[in-house]
């Protein structure tokens, strides 16, 4: 086996991965102590962590000259429907530039009842299409334990 200092390198001739290759990389990790430290590093923390390069992260610039608006924020409040707030703020500025107002908001509630009427009528549908399967059948049973959630995606607003 080779030392820690010289790894072993498979080569273009080398016809095979054998169990001495295995056995010298092996080897190797296990008397680099730097591997060592970097194996409990990933193993402890996430890569992203561990990835991050903090020079560039304190060298951003975070001050601003322009201020796009200064209007209220619409806050949902944990409620799981940040895809629709999201989604109907993107609306408010054409809306209030349109309408002449400094302060404006689409009507949460009113798309949430018309999401929740969707997602029961998907439900319907599909429990009536799955209807003949047994209720721990993989459809049936995913159908119902997610019965309405409140979570949602850009495709679901634009067809709201």
């Amino acid at each position: 086996m080779n030392s820690a200092s010289a790894p072993t390198v498979l080569t273009a001739s080398a016809s095979a991965l054998s169990y001495e290759h295995i056995a010298a990389f092996q080897h190797n990790f296990r008397t680099n102590p730097a591997y060592r430290v970097a194996q409990n590093a990933v193993t402890l923390t996430s890569v992203d962590d561990i990835a991050l390069n903090r020079e560039i992260v304190t060298s951003i610039d975070h001050s601003f000259s322009t201020t796009l608006d200064n209007w209220s924020v619409t806050h949902q409040k944990k409620s799981g429907r940040c895809w629709m707030f999201a989604g109907l703020n993107l609306f408010r500025p054409g809306a209030m530039a349109r309408m002449n107002l400094k302060s404006f908001e689409f009507s949460q509630n009113y798309l949430l009842f018309w999401d929740k009427l969707e997602k029961a009528n998907y439900f319907l549908e599909a429990i009536l299409e799955t209807a003949d399967r047994p209720a721990d059948e993989r459809t049936v049973h995913w159908l119902l334990g997610n019965l309405l959630s409140d979570g949602g995606q850009w495709n679901m607003l634009c067809a709201a």
